[in-house]
């Protein structure tokens, strides 16, 4: 039998070591640099920390689903409809394989995230 790891940290002393993972691809507003971590996967499971300056990019057909916690920050999320969703500290948010959308970060983003290949 297996135990489960425990890791007791913040959030804030994880982000000391992240990764610098460069320009978002398929940016088309500013300048959106990202950074982050893997923390653990798992068969098709990935889960991790990801931050992102202010910036903007277009999702099509998103390949996995995706659920994140926001950590910090505030970003302005658009579906394909036209729905725009406001996300900031605290917001919990679903995205479905296939979602066809668009990011705009305007505060430095910093989220966790779960997805499913």
């Amino acid at each position: 039998m297996t135990h489960p790891a425990i890791v007791a940290s913040t959030w804030q002393s994880l982000f000391e070591g992240l990764e610098d993972w460069g320009l978002k691809p398929g940016a088309d507003s500013g300048t959106p640099m990202t950074r982050g971590c893997v923390l653990k996967t798992w068969q098709n499971v990935e889960t991790g920390l990801w931050e992102c300056t202010p910036g903007g990019w277009s999702v099509e057909d998103r390949p996995d689903e995706e659920s994140v916690i926001i950590l910090a920050g505030r970003a302005r999320i658009t579906d394909e409809d036209g729905t725009v969703t406001v996300i900031s500290e605290g917001s919990t948010v679903v995205f479905p394989r296939g979602w066809y959308g668009r990011w705009d970060v305007e505060e430095t983003i910093v989220k966790y995230y779960v997805s499913i290949r």
